[in-house]
C-alpha cells in the first residue's frame, strides 16, 4: 500500500503535539492510518477522518499531543484500510512547554 513517510529527530524529550495538513472533502478516506514511531517505544497506530476540515479555519488538524523520548521519530500516513483517497500535505511537531 502507498504511504507517506516523513522523519524527524527529536532533540529533546518531551511532550509533542502533532499537527498534519489536509483538506477535507468527501472522496478522502473516513479511516485514514497514522502510525506514530517513537525511539524506544512500540508504534502508536491512529484511524484519521480526512473528510473533515481542519478546526477554526486552520490549515492543519490538531491530532493530539504525545510524549517523545529523544532520537529518531516518524509519522506515516497509510493507505492501508482506507476507505477513500489519503492525502498529506504536510507534518509538523511541535514541543509543548
Amino acid at each position: 500500500n502507498a504511504e507517506a513517510r516523513f522523519e524527524f529527530l527529536i532533540p529533546v524529550a518531551g511532550k509533542y503535539e502533532l499537527r498534519i495538513a489536509w483538506v477535507g472533502h468527501e472522496n478522502r478516506a473516513s479511516r485514514t492510518a497514522c502510525t506514530i514511531e517513537r525511539a524506544g517505544q512500540p508504534p502508536q497506530r491512529l484511524r484519521l477522518n480526512q473528510q473533515l476540515d481542519a478546526a477554526n479555519g486552520e490549515l492543519f488538524h490538531s491530532i493530539g499531543v504525545f510524549e517523545f523520548p529523544a532520537g529518531e521519530a516518524a509519522i506515516v500516513m497509510s493507505a492501508d484500510g482506507a476507505n477513500g483517497n489519503v492525502h498529506v500535505d504536510a507534518v509538523q511537531l511541535l514541543e509543548k512547554r
